[in-house]
């Protein structure tokens, strides 16, 4: 849940949604773009809009599948269905997908299993009930991740100044 990005030390009581960010749909209509599903034609918007090193560069690393991955992510926490994150092709992307499917609809019962202690995910439950008391299970990174995104002005002032964001 490292990846989660929430800033630390911002004050305020309202927990931010996470938003998803959906590629611009294409304007060119062509015999071929009809016959792609959703899924395709979003993976397709994307890489498009992508420069072209970008791109050589996923290919290089055999990482084909990131546009679709992306797609795959964002129709997941759009329908609110962790089942679609299964889609995905690489496993700690499905594990985030299904956390941040969790946190944007409230469903901590979602939260994929933690990795270091028995039960689901401390960070992502807690953020997904909304439930600051709940942060205290969670290693104290992510405690003070926590503590912050639930309204806790100052929860990371304790964390040096490597550790903290924003």
């Amino acid at each position: 849940m490292a990846s989660l990005l929430l800033a630390c030390g911002d004050e305020g009581d309202a927990v931010p949604r996470p938003e998803s960010v959906a590629p611009a749909p294409s304007t060119i209509a062509t015999p071929e773009a009809s016959a792609l599903t959703p899924s395709e034609t979003c993976a397709r918007d994307l890489a498009e809009q992508t420069p072209e090193a970008v791109r050589a560069t996923l290919g290089e690393l055999g990482y084909d599948t990131l546009f679709a991955d992306v797609c795959v992510g964002q129709r997941a926490e759009q329908a609110g269905d962790p089942a679609i994150c299964a889609e995905l092709s690489v496993s700690t992307l499905r594990e985030h997908c299904v956390a941040r499917v969790a946190i944007a609809h409230e469903h901590p019962t979602d939260c994929p299993l933690s990795r270091t202690i028995p039960g689901r995910d401390p960070l992502c439950v807690a953020l997904a009930a909304r439930d600051r008391r709940l942060c205290a299970v969670a290693g104290v990174l992510d405690r003070a991740v926590c503590e912050a995104a639930l309204g806790r002005a100052g929860a990371c002032a304790h964390l040096p100044e490597g550790e903290r964001q924003g």
